[in-house]
């Protein structure tokens, strides 16, 4: 029998992969015993969900960084020239005023031989010392495999894999959630034998940024995209509309809130949207479904009474997005709430990625009701984001600047929804596809080849 360590750090794995068609081909693969790494507050909850049979679950909590390791990240954290990375360093520069730190971090930024440092950040990451933890887990179930979905997550994924690499045992990775996962994060400390990507981007950008060998990655597709061809999880439009309190003559446009940190005026959209509908800009029959970001409540209190607008109280959760269990019920809601919408409207939030899956239009909003700092802005995300610039060049989400050019938007996709269908094409084919629902099974099927 040969044994498999999977790290589930978030939430986002257990929703995305063990939930979908990958638990479903993993459990009970004969002469093969899956062990689960969770932290330990869902020990339990996983336990009674997919202990039993082939797979065991195993408490490990998250790393608390020494020293050796707090100085890594800083320097694999800054040494990326992305604009990400710059985007990232001067924010947290307005945040705190350290000028002196933001000098080392575009010094370092600036760095030239990359390639080379990149190797030797790598060869050093393999001397930091395993937690003791790993290193009962690695002893008691001599592991054949190591397969971790965010292999760039440093509370756990890291050190099962550093672990992994010293003691020679096959080492699979995946940036199975994010579309800025080799751009955004710095340099990837410890690369895995192989590498399981969601689109075509994250390769590229494996190659020009992470200096990884090609032959080493495989794209696969997003297993998040595999729930939206379940079609039995589609209700009738009336139906829904029902549960949210909205009128099924209305025409619902979908709002998407970005996560707090990163924009938390989106609330200012929504009152744009309510102004533009009563002063006649917009048809009177539209209705906005405000999607809040899990674990803010501030959005949702901004836009609880405004016309024209719906806080969707069914996706609203104070719970931390990382925590946040997408359980079937929950993936049906998102599901339907862009299926029997018109178009999905959002500042920077994946959400308009989810819409292109399913044929919808999509539009970034790049402007606000209340001017504030550059490194505040929402122009930030489109002068320096580098994964959210990629997405825009493809002209697959219309970018409006402005009051007006919202309204001009939505009107045009009102009249005609295949507008910019080219456009999305482009965008599909670099950061979508492919998506024939079945990425969790090739997941599945890399991890069965390596073994």
């Amino acid at each position: 029998m040969k044994t498999i360590f999977i790290t589930v750090a978030e939430s986002s794995i257990a929703n995305n992969i063990l939930r979908g068609p990958f638990g479903t081909k993993i459990k009970g693969a004969p002469d093969l015993r899956i062990v689960l790494l969770v932290t330990p507050e869902k020990q339990q909850v996983y336990k009674e969900e997919f202990g039993g049979g082939n797979i065991v679950i195993e408490s490990l909590p998250l790393a608390v960084p020494n020293y050796t390791e707090r100085v890594m990240a800083f320097l694999a954290g800054n040494c990326l020239p992305t604009g990400m990375i710059k985007f990232k360093q001067m924010r947290q520069f307005k945040e705190d005023g350290r000028l002196l730190t933001l000098c080392v971090k575009r010094f370092l930024w600036y760095l030239p031989l990359k390639r080379l440092l990149t190797r030797l950040l790598r060869k050093l990451e393999l001397y930091i010392a395993p937690a003791a933890r790993v290193k009962e887990l690695f002893d008691r179930y001599h592991p054949d495999l190591v397969f971790c979905p965010l292999v760039s997550y440093a509370g756990m994924d890291m050190p099962v894999l550093r672990e992994a690499k010293r003691r020679g045992v096959k080492t699979l990775g995946a940036a199975s959630r994010s579309w800025d996962a080799f751009v955004a994060h710095g340099y990837l400390r410890v690369v895995p034998d192989r590498l399981l990507l969601v689109d075509r981007y994250i390769k590229e950008c494996g190659v020009r940024y992470q200096f990884i060998d090609v032959d080493t990655m495989e794209v696969v597709g997003f297993p998040a995209f595999d729930w939206y061809w379940r079609k039995d999880l589609i209700e009738p439009r009336d139906k829904f509309l029902a549960k949210l309190g909205i009128d099924p003559n209305k025409k619902v446009i979908l709002f998407g809130a970005a996560e707090y940190y990163w924009y938390p005026r989106d609330y200012e959209i929504a009152e744009i949207f309510g102004e533009m509908v009563d002063g006649g800009m917009l048809p009177d029959n539209l209705v906005m479904l405000f999607r809040p970001y899990p674990g803010f409540a501030g959005p949702v209190e901004k836009v609880k009474d405004l016309r024209h607008v719906v806080p969707d109280m069914r996706a609203f959760s104070m719970q931390w997005a990382d925590d946040l269990e997408m359980r079937e019920q929950q993936v049906a809601h998102l599901l339907n709430s862009i299926f029997h919408s018109e178009m999905v409207i959002t500042t920077v939030s994946t959400i308009a990625i989810d819409g292109m899956v399913l044929g919808k239009p999509a539009i970034a909003a790049a402007f606000e009701k209340t001017k504030s700092l550059y490194w505040f802005s929402p122009l930030r995300f489109h002068d320096h984001s580098t994964h959210f610039m990629a997405v825009m060049a493809t002209g697959g989400i219309r970018k409006v600047d402005s009051k007006e050019k919202l309204a001009e938007a939505i009107k045009m996709y009102l009249a005609n929804p295949l507008a910019d269908q080219e456009k999305r094409k482009k965008l599909t084919g670099l950061f979508i596809e492919p998506n024939d629902g079945k990425a969790g099974e090739r997941t599945a099927e890399a991890i069965l080849k390596l073994l």
